[in-house]
């Protein structure tokens, strides 16, 4: 792995998103970092990510704990007496311009 910045490196080998990684400085995210390794002949990319593993932690001492938790969103429900929005009727002169790419 060539010039990846070190937290796409932890991202994929314990298969988080961005937004899963939560108080990481911002050189995490910036700093690029060359992985030089040799794998067995043959080793899948799966096979790599395992292997890649125990070297962060041993070689860089990587640490970190999962946590479950609620975070921020939104959720869209319907209405109780039903939805309220109707089907568009383009209106003549409309073009896709103005009427939301149509």
């Amino acid at each position: 792995m060539d010039n990846t910045p070190f937290l796409e490196l932890v991202e994929e080998c314990y298969g988080l998103k961005g937004y899963q990684v939560r108080g990481a400085p911002e050189w995490l995210r910036s700093e690029p970092y060359d992985v030089a390794a040799v794998a067995k002949d043959g080793a899948s990319r799966g096979e790599m990510i395992e292997m890649l593993k125990p070297m962060m932690a041993d070689r860089l001492q990587l640490r970190f704990h999962r946590e479950d938790g609620d975070t921020d969103g939104f959720s869209l429900e319907v209405a109780k007496n039903g939805p309220k929005f109707q089907e568009y009727q383009p209106q003549p002169g409309d073009t896709p311009d103005n009427t939301g790419g149509l």
